[in-house]
């Protein structure tokens, strides 16, 4: 087996603002349900607190409107786009794995929100 190469700057420190207009629409769409969502910011995470092997961002979406808003924060993870650490990378079973380990509850995880496999949105699917 070969060493391990690592290519492109780390991932977490891109500049997303070329997508922030696609990632509002599809917050509005997919994360407002019967009330009003918006974005108020997506920023990757700490650069030391992340490895290369994934891209991984804070997101942040008001839920609501007047009184009855809420801030809720999401941990969204985008396939690589620039860097690959894993020379395949099978995004989409990777979700459904994830998606069943926490409906079924069998290990201590986060809920899984969503998935978006169009590119378009956020350059990658996430």
């Amino acid at each position: 087996m070969g060493e391990a190469t690592f290519h492109g700057e780390k991932p977490q420190t891109r500049d997303l603002s070329q997508y922030f207009g696609a990632m509002s629409d599809w917050v509005s769409r997919r994360l407002g349900g019967a009330t009003s969502a918006r974005m108020a910011n997506l920023e990757p995470t700490p650069a030391d607190t992340n490895g290369y092997a994934g891209e991984s961002f804070i997101l942040e979406v008001v839920l609501g409107e007047g009184q009855d808003q809420c801030a809720r924060k999401f941990l969204l993870k985008r396939k690589p786009t620039q860097h690959r650490y894993f020379p395949e990378h099978d995004f989409d079973a990777e979700h459904r794995v994830q998606a069943i380990l926490a409906r079924e509850n069998s290990v201590p995880m986060a809920s899984v929100e969503g998935y978006e496999p169009d590119p378009a949105i956020l350059g990658s699917p996430f």
